[in-house]
């Protein structure tokens, strides 16, 4: 859920856990579908980013889960609010209107 640490675990086959492949980047993880908005809100603002395909959202709950480079949930969610990526990654990053 937002606020809490994004569960660590092994993603693949090479030893990889989750927070080795989000290192210190903001992370979009993909259970479902495409990650193309986040990743050109994120290059608009020079933030380090990097998308990770999941192919099970059993621990998570919703197609895309948006993670801090602190490993904590920022955004999980079916489909982008009003306002698309730039929304989220605003509200991730503490900015107000």
């Amino acid at each position: 859920m937002p606020g809490h640490r994004a569960p660590d675990g092994y993603v693949d086959p090479w030893g990889d856990t989750l927070y080795d492949r989000i290192g210190h980047r903001f992370a979009l993880l993909v259970l479902d579908g495409g990650a193309e908005a986040f990743r050109k809100e994120a290059d608009a603002r020079n933030l380090p980013f990097t998308v990770i395909h999941l192919p099970e959202r059993r621990r998570f709950g919703a197609a895309n889960v948006l993670i801090r480079p602190d490993q904590h949930v920022a955004w999980r969610g079916e489909d982008l609010p009003p306002g698309s990526a730039a929304a989220v990654l605003d509200k991730a990053l503490g900015f107000t209107a």
